[in-house]
Parts: C-alpha cells; structure tokens; sequence
C-alpha cells in the first residue's frame, strides 16, 4: 500500500486572514483554484481518500472527490493540531499568536492542554497514530489523506524515525521551522516504514 498524504490547499489563516475557530477555516479563493488545477492533474485515481474533517481539507478534497466520483471517501481525525485553546485564539491571525505558539512549543511539556477544546501533544500522537492503525488496514493499494502541515510534519518525523513513539515535541517544532510543508505538498510513505 501507498499512502500519500496531502497538504490542503491556501487556506484565510495562511494568508494571514484571522480565524475564528480551527475547524471552520476556509480556502481562499486562489487556493479553491488551486485545489482544483490540483485535481484535474492527478493522473491516477487513489482507491480510498482520507479526509481531515477541518473545512480547508474537505475543500481541497471536493474537486478530487468530483473527478473520482467513484472512489470511497472516508473522514477519520487527521485535522491540526489545535494545542492553543480555541477560545483564546478567536479573531485572530497567526501573526497575533505568534507569541503564545512560541511560549507552547518552549514549554515543550507533551502532556501540557492550553485549554478547552486544545489537545496536549501526547493526545495529538495518539490520534495520529489510530488514525494511521486504520489507514493501514484498509484493503487497497494506494491511499490519499488530504490532511495537515502539522500532521505531516509529525508523520514524516515517524517515517524517519521509524517510531512514532520516538518523535519529540522537538522534534517536530524543529521540523516546522526548518522544513516547512507547502500548501497541496505531498509526502509519500508505506505501512511498513514505521512502527505503530
């Protein structure tokens, strides 16, 4: 099996748009087009695609979704991590939560929850990880998952280490800073290049 892992397109928030939930971010414009030229240059059709519940990935996903009609969709928990409390984020743009995503990642504590409806980095592996238990289960030969940079990061972070387990806080903030994953970038993995 491959599983290709797909980044969602532009989002408002990465255009510095401000947001009022993490669930409810839309695509701009330009990333609509995007997602779409996006779809119409896929040449193989996966079997099953993966899809993030957040708005901007089941967006993204529309235009693949169309051109496959027949291709079995299937929404499991591989949205963002949300590790900053939603409530204190509201209205606001990734510019104004600089300071507080700093201070979450320098705590670098994984059992650490900002607040209501935010989840430690321990709870973000683990859903991860079932997340990827369940996509490797499936009988089939190529899956999408049109998911987040987050997610990716984490995943790719796996990948190399071959353990999820053995993926730090560190870990992964060093690779958000150093390897940034573009909007609509793909990361291409099998079951078998980590351990669940």
């Amino acid at each position: 099996m491959i599983i290709r892992w797909l980044r969602h397109a532009e989002s408002e928030a990465n255009a510095g748009l401000k947001s009022s939930s993490p669930a409810t971010i839309p695509l701009t414009a330009q990333g609509r087009t995007a997602a779409a030229h996006f779809a119409e240059a896929l040449t193989l059709a996966p079997e099953v695609v993966v899809v993030s519940e957040y708005t901007r990935a089941r967006e993204t996903a529309a235009p693949i979704l169309a051109r496959f009609p027949h291709v079995r969709r299937l929404t499991l928990p591989v949205h963002e991590f949300t590790f900053l409390c939603p409530s204190r984020c509201r209205d606001t743009t990734h510019h104004d939560r600089k300071s507080m995503v700093e201070a979450y990642w320098q705590r670098d504590d994984p059992e650490y929850v900002d607040g209501v409806d935010a989840e430690s980095f321990a709870q973000f592996r683990a859903r991860v990880r079932s997340s990827l238990v369940e996509i490797a289960g499936l009988e089939c030969g190529y899956v999408l998952v049109v998911s987040h940079g987050q997610v990716m990061q984490l995943v790719r972070a796996a990948v190399t280490a071959r353990s999820l387990d053995a993926v730090t806080m560190a870990d992964v903030r060093r690779a958000i800073l150093s390897q940034p994953i573009a909007n609509l970038a793909l990361f291409e993995m099998r079951p078998a290049d980590l351990r669940l």
